[in-house]
């Protein structure tokens, strides 16, 4: 039985046996509940059915586990289902949850904090004037959360050493910050709709400039075929990408978000080829810079009846041919 003053190894191993116990009663239960919705093989949906049903299964250690099923239909149009078993653990702080998902066979415990709910009920909740409370708020949460996924974040004051084995998730209503592990995911608190905002802001501009990043690319590419016709275009291009003094942290940034959930090891190595991907880039905007530099006074008009003649220059064939 889950006592207060067990450890989270042992609440872990708790859940782990009750888990063994009654998944297949359980998973037979969210079957015949998903059939009601879905289209197996041309059979049309039948919606003469709850949206939720909602169960209790009590195990051999005493323990009774309350069991949801939900259909969920997008604004997209997407229909789904989701399918937990939980239970509350109560603590003179306030309520945890613990909740395992039906739908997957490993088993993995997802540990919800009081204090990540007490977090998410008035980061989220109140801030958008919605009113639940009680065991409604894991239910409600694990519903409108199902599109969460790791992302990399770091707020404002924070540092890398203070995100050492843990990460952040991204979902429609906000982040969390959780700590992953084997066989369980401990949430341990929701940010506010300030790190929201500036995490989008962020993701736009590192989204921004990796658009900045494959357009050069492709000018690279035509440079190397013979076009002279895009010179104009990568000078631009560099200016645009380095001109923000930012550029190099948010690239970084970008690619270390594309590669949460890497060992150590993987990510240690992708960066260290990000660093070297960044410094080949600066070198060829010097490069270039410089060959830019040479060429245009090389070619500046020698007395007042050739002023004319830089502006062609700028962009002549022969100007192009020195910036090789």
């Amino acid at each position: 039985m889950f006592t207060t003053t067990m450890s989270l190894d042992e609440m872990v191993e708790e859940a782990r046996r009750d888990y063994r116990e009654i998944y297949w009663r359980v998973k037979i239960a969210y079957d015949e509940f998903c059939k009601n919705y879905r289209t197996y093989r041309g059979e049309k949906r039948r919606m003469i059915h709850s949206m939720v049903e909602e169960k209790q299964a009590r195990t051999k250690q005493h323990n009774t586990w309350k069991v949801y099923f939900r259909y969920l239909l997008e604004k997209s149009g997407k229909a789904f289902t989701i399918g937990i078993i939980y239970i509350p653990i109560y603590r003179e702080s306030g309520t945890d949850y613990l909740y395992i998902s039906v739908s997957r066979k490993e088993f993995q415990l997802n540990i919800m904090s009081a204090h990540f709910m007490q977090r998410y009920k008035e980061r989220y909740l109140e801030y958008n004037h919605i009113d639940i409370s009680g065991p409604n708020l894991i239910t409600y949460y694990i519903s409108h959360n199902v599109d969460r996924m790791p992302t990399y974040y770091i707020p404002k004051g924070w540092s890398e050493d203070d995100m050492k084995e843990r990460c952040f998730t991204i979902s429609s209503q906000g982040l969390s910050l959780v700590k992953f592990e084997h066989d369980y995911v401990l949430h341990i608190t929701f940010l506010d709709q300030e790190n929201l905002s500036r995490y989008k802001a962020m993701r736009y501009d590192e989204e921004k400039l990796w658009n900045l990043i494959k357009e050069l690319q492709d000018v690279w590419e035509k440079r190397e075929q013979g076009d002279g016709e895009v010179i104009l275009l990568e000078k631009a291009l560099y200016h645009k990408i380095l001109s923000n003094p930012d550029s190099k942290k948010l690239f970084m940034s970008y690619v270390r978000r594309r590669k949460v959930g890497e060992t150590p090891e993987v990510l240690k190595d992708y960066m260290k080829r990000a660093q070297i991907a960044w410094k080949e880039l600066e070198d060829r905007a010097a490069h270039f810079e410089n060959a830019w530099e040479h060429a245009e006074r090389d070619l500046r008009p020698k007395t007042f009846w050739d002023k004319d003649d830089i502006k062609i220059l700028r962009g002549s064939i022969e100007l192009l041919k020195r910036l090789k």
